[in-house]
């Protein structure tokens, strides 16, 4: 026979309404539905919560959180708009959220120019927590900036190009998450940065793949914007 603590979570997992402990199974899914709403606001706005709230429960069902806190709960919810083929869905959701991830990364100092000394430094240089990157259909920025109010869609409109944006958030000084779009060479540099390249190597990757584009003034506009530390972190 199930112990009492296996029975209330087999309950909250499977959702059994003909159970006893279904009033813990529904209060634990109006938690995370409401973490959910909360984390993704402007994808609420745009959808709204009524028509979101069966996808939000299936979410909730297919991935529990792995934290009692949920103030970062929903990292997978864009990738499920994807498989069900909402890519503007999945666009907000992925926006909303690395929005989020910047302002609630950890509070860590950023390198400051002066502070690479020497080869050592400059190798165990990676990005800030910080900075997140999201590549999404432009269209879709627009849209999120318009309801999100948490940017200027006219000043990005300026570097445009094509459909697809690559939009870099990042964290300044006062603790306010600010976005910039960024180029191709800038996009691939930074990637290389995420999948553990050091900065050498991802310079030597841009500058094979985009020749005339100027590396030292991309990485010290990083350095400005507070985007590069040196703390191992898992990303």
């Amino acid at each position: 026979m199930l112990s009492l603590e296996q029975q209330v979570i087999d309950c909250c997992q499977r959702g059994d309404a003909t159970s006893p402990f279904a009033i813990y199974a529904n209060n634990r899914m109006v938690a995370l539905r409401n973490a959910l709403e909360s984390n993704f606001p402007t994808l609420m706005a745009l959808t709204g919560k009524e028509a979101l709230r069966p996808l939000l429960r299936e979410y909730c069902q297919r991935f529990p959180p792995e934290s009692p806190y949920l103030v970062n709960y929903g990292v997978q919810l864009a990738d499920v708009f994807r498989e069900q083929n909402c890519f503007f869905e999945a666009d907000i959701a992925a926006l909303d959220y690395a929005w989020l991830s910047s302002l609630m990364a950890k509070d860590i100092p950023s390198v400051q120019a002066h502070e690479i000394t020497s080869e050592k430094v400059l190798a165990e240089l990676q990005l800030h927590p910080s900075v997140q990157v999201v590549a999404c259909r432009y269209s879709h920025l627009q849209s999120w900036l318009s309801y999100s109010g948490k940017g200027d869609a006219e000043m990005l409109s300026d570097r445009a190009k094509g459909s697809q944006a690559d939009v870099l958030f990042y964290r300044n000084e006062r603790q306010q998450v600010n976005l910039m779009l960024l180029s191709e060479p800038e996009s691939l540099f930074v990637e290389c940065l995420v999948q553990g390249l050091p900065v050498e190597g991802s310079s030597e990757r841009v500058s094979s793949d985009y020749p005339p584009f100027s590396l030292s003034d991309w990485f010290g506009r990083l350095l400005m914007i507070g985007g590069l530390c040196r703390e191992q972190l898992d990303r």
